[in-house]
């Protein structure tokens, strides 16, 4: 027996799944952040904010000169490897020095920081979630504690916490810097 349809039946249907879809939507999102996020309780509802992503470039002069420092070095290996490939030919291999960025100068700075006041939305309390509009993952997650509320416990954690990342951040450097990596007098030979 084949039952048909009415318009308005199609309709409920269709309307009932979009509801459910957009409830699994949120509820896929909701655990996703949980499993992610730690697992404390937020008393008032978060923000949620969908947006799409977008690479911007604070400082385009120090990019342009680093692609073009990419792109000497990528001349300077096939100008090698095609001296190498002719024969009786001994050409000096180029020396491979790692590209560091330079550091920017106070007028990049203030550019830099004319255009994040301009453009960027500043969220200063509350729990607000931002996720990609494009692939629904989750881009940051703030929650804003006042401080003037927190109980001496707390208080005292977050001290410690702050007094920890404080000291502990003598022992970072980053890769790319000349103290990247152990020195020598402190390593030791592995012996074969």
């Amino acid at each position: 027996m084949i039952v048909a349809l009415c318009s308005a039946q199609r309709l409920h249907r269709r309307r009932r799944s979009n509801t459910n879809s957009y409830r699994r939507k949120r509820l896929d999102r909701d655990s996703y952040t949980q499993s992610t996020l730690c697992k404390k309780y937020v008393l008032h509802k978060p923000l949620i904010i969908y947006t799409d992503v977008e690479t911007i470039d604070l400082f385009p002069n120090i990019t342009q000169e680093v692609e073009n420092a990419i792109a000497e070095r990528k001349r300077v290996w096939k100008k090698y490897r095609k001296q190498k490939s002719k024969k009786n030919s001994n050409p000096t291999k180029p020396a491979s020095i790692p590209i560091i960025p330079r550091a920017p100068d106070l007028a990049e700075i203030a550019s830099a920081a004319s255009h994040v006041e301009e453009n960027f939305k500043l969220y200063d309390h509350g729990h607000v979630r931002v996720f990609d509009s494009a692939t629904n993952k989750l881009i940051a997650a703030m929650h804003f504690t006042d401080m003037t509320e927190m109980d001496a416990g707390e208080l005292d954690d977050y001290k410690f916490l702050c007094l920890f990342l404080h000291q502990a951040k003598k022992f970072v450097s980053p890769v790319a810097s000349k103290a990247g990596g152990f020195p020598p007098v402190n390593t030791v030979p592995v012996l074969r």
